[in-house]
């Protein structure tokens, strides 16, 4: 049996940024992450460009959506009138570090762990009964700072309503639980579910990597707009350790 160590991983350490596509990709709730990845004691000067030697990073150039302006969050629904087209598009397999089901209203999904596609997108698995946890992100529940993702499909026009669906309708104080290393840790809500325009502000919570361990769990919902968008919104829960 394969041993899991819950390391903070120091050699790839991030400050995460995540932007959501609103481009041909963004019914399969695809997410850019842009790191500033902190270099180690054993760096020399001679290895860190300076800021007029500086040369964009890979996902730089990647397809991102102008920023919409700053709204409040609002609670969160899902129009029902329509389902998405999500693309199969391959996801990136990464080691699930121990990180293998979440548990929802008592129904059980497997989570699949997932790097980043060549484009810098983190895609939720084409089986909408499943979903995805973004594998350089924190352990849920373990004993280092930073917030864990985990996305998934709300609903497919050939499958149906997806296992994320259930994210939508969380309320503060809901309970449900991720199985690390073979054992279930509880999470409790603290943000309840609400929803933001795909390309406008993000939640603070989804890109600290520097305060409490926390949940973010995100999804598609808002009214259905079809066509390459889906949704018009994303679907944010905070949860902490209960």
């Amino acid at each position: 049996m394969t041993q899991h160590h819950e390391t903070s991983r120091p050699e790839a350490r991030r400050y995460a940024r995540l932007w959501w596509l609103a481009a041909a990709a963004c019914t399969v709730l695809a997410v850019v992450l842009v790191f500033l990845v902190g270099r180690t004691m054993t760096d020399s000067p001679s290895d860190v460009a300076s800021p007029r030697s500086e040369t964009p990073s890979a996902t730089s150039s990647a397809p991102i959506a102008p920023a919409l302006p700053v709204q409040p969050e609002q609670p969160a629904f899902v129009d029902h009138t329509g389902a998405q087209e999500n693309l199969p598009i391959p996801v990136t397999a990464a080691s699930d570090r121990g990180v293998t089901a979440i548990s929802v209203d008592g129904v059980t999904a497997p989570i699949d762990a997932l790097g980043l596609t060549d484009e810098g997108a983190l895609v939720p698995p084409e089986d909408i009964q499943r979903v995805g946890w973004y594998a350089e992100s924190t352990i849920p529940g373990a004993d280092q700072p930073g917030t864990s993702v985990i996305t998934g499909h709300v609903n497919d026009a050939a499958q149906g309503t997806g296992f994320a669906n259930r994210f939508t309708h969380m309320d503060i104080g809901t309970k449900f639980s991720i199985t690390v290393n073979g054992q279930p840790r509880i999470f409790k809500v603290t943000k309840a579910s609400s929803h933001v325009p795909k390309g406008g502000a993000l939640p603070a919570e989804v890109n600290d990597a520097t305060g409490p361990n926390r949940i973010v769990l995100i999804t598609c919902g808002g009214k259905f707009v079809g066509g390459p968008l889906g949704y018009e919104d994303n679907i944010f829960v905070v949860a902490e350790p209960a």
